[in-house]
């Protein structure tokens, strides 16, 4: 039972580092014009982009599952303990809704793009994104400056 994680990690990497080389080696299906230079489009670059959807799906599905399964362990232990688990996922929830919240809908320019991917909705999504991982990056450093000064305090 132990080895069929190894064979599915192996297969994993084996796959993604297939797909790598065919991206960088696999030849050119055409070219586009952006911002008036003309790039060359990559062969397999659909089937990097599905297979990084892959990926991210499993990692998310796999993380989730551990998640829950820890927190099924942690109720028939100890209660309090699986409350405040519950309670820095509905921070990090609240956090979420409100940077989506502040995000804005208007939309963006972006050069040598023309779809509509870039307006209402997934303009605010990437808002959210980007403000959360802001806010995030500053507390974590917070955090680190704070455990460090009580460290030093606390000697």
């Amino acid at each position: 039972m132990k080895s069929i994680p190894k064979i599915a990690l192996l297969t994993l990497g084996a796959l993604s580092l297939i797909i790598g080389i065919l991206f960088y080696v696999g030849g050119t299906s055409g070219s586009i014009e952006v911002g008036g230079d003309s790039i060359d489009v990559p062969t397999y670059t659909e089937t990097l982009i599905v297979w990084s959807y892959i990926l991210i799906g499993l990692t998310l599905l796999f993380t989730l599952g551990a998640v829950v399964l820890q927190f099924i362990e942690k109720v028939k232990k100890d209660t309090k303990s699986a409350v405040k688990s519950v309670i820095a996922v509905a921070a990090l929830v609240v956090i979420l809704l409100i940077s989506f919240v502040v995000g804005t809908s208007e939309t963006m320019t972006i050069v040598g793009y023309e779809g509509t991917d870039n307006s209402g909705f997934w303009a605010q999504f990437t808002d959210m994104c980007l403000n959360s991982m802001y806010f995030l990056i500053v507390v974590a450093a917070l955090a680190a400056i704070g455990s460090s000064v009580y460290g030093y305090i606390r000697k």
